[in-house]
């Protein structure tokens, strides 16, 4: 077979970006009241009653917010006590910042979400019951400052039942990588062919020591052929650079965080070196992506 043979139509190679994050989770077991108010704050606390009790947030990745784990509903026991109930949130943990301005309430009362690091009305003196619902609002500046571990709270009026709220803080190294399918069209026989897209890679961890290890499974010939037809790790190579300093990945290609911060944005993109044993046919497999950090 001459070469005008092997590559007498297109020769699509598809290559599938894996998204694989490794990285070590903290296990955690929570024992939560069954429900009720677990203390009683200062001032009338007998008389308004707020439950079902302690308010959890779990913060793992960089979003906007973070729900509370339920809803809170506040009502009166007796008609004599009157007047506004007012809530606000205390932070006696050992946070470097003053976590009470992130925890937010939606009330009855207020068209958006109130801040609970000044009182915030939960009940007003013309009714008995109200649901109030919380949110923990994150920033750049929180997921830098914060570190791991259980911080608590309390949500206290002066003439309502004080509630638990625990904040959990297991910052994992965060990646996005897009998009799901690389093609590589190789229609002019042996030779070098590079990729049309870009494979965007989109890193944020809780500091710069993340690594990001990136390797390649061999592209498999689809066609109906017998033969075991394959494009070698070697042969494909991958660069932030679309026209030079292309790495091959017959072995694990690694890049450190400390070149680009907590953060980082990164281009990367594929070529393959393709030679006269290969048919013409489609090849497929994987580039696998790795961030692991401390």
């Amino acid at each position: 077979m001459g070469l005008s043979k092997i590559f007498e139509r297109t020769n699509l190679v598809k290559i599938n970006i894996e998204k694989v994050i490794l990285m070590t989770l903290l296990v955690i077991v929570l024992a939560t009241a069954s429900g009720g108010v677990l203390y009683a704050g200062p001032g009338n606390s007998g008389r308004i009653n707020i439950h079902p009790g302690t308010v959890q947030f779990r913060v793992e990745e960089p979003v906007s917010e973070v729900p509370a784990n339920h809803m809170l509903v506040i009502h009166r026991n007796k008609k004599d006590v009157q007047g506004n109930v007012y809530y606000t949130v205390v932070d006696n943990s050992k946070s470097p910042i003053d976590l009470a301005r992130y925890i937010v309430a939606k009330t009855p009362y207020y068209s958006d979400y109130q801040p609970l690091d000044s009182p915030v009305l939960f009940l007003a003196k013309e009714d008995d019951r109200a649901t109030i619902e919380l949110k923990l609002r994150l920033d750049s500046l929180f997921w830098r400052l914060v570190p791991d571990g259980k911080y608590d709270l309390h949500l206290v009026s002066d003439k309502g039942k004080s509630v638990n709220i625990k904040i959990w803080v297991n910052k994992v190294s965060f990646m996005v990588v897009t998009p799901d399918n690389i093609n590589i069209v190789a229609d002019n026989g042996p030779g070098t062919y590079y990729s049309q897209e870009t494979a965007s890679v989109y890193i944020n961890s809780a500091n710069n020591k993340w690594l990001l290890d990136i390797r390649a499974t061999p592209l498999f010939y689809q066609g109906d052929n017998n033969e075991a037809l394959v494009i070698e790790p070697g042969n494909i190579y991958i660069s932030t650079d679309r026209l030079k300093n292309y790495r091959s990945l017959a072995d694990v290609y690694r890049i450190s965080g400390e070149r680009y911060g907590n953060v980082a944005n990164l281009n990367f993109y594929i070529k393959v070196d393709v030679g006269t044993e290969h048919f013409a046919g489609d090849y497929k497999g994987q580039i696998i992506l790795t961030v692991s950090g401390q």
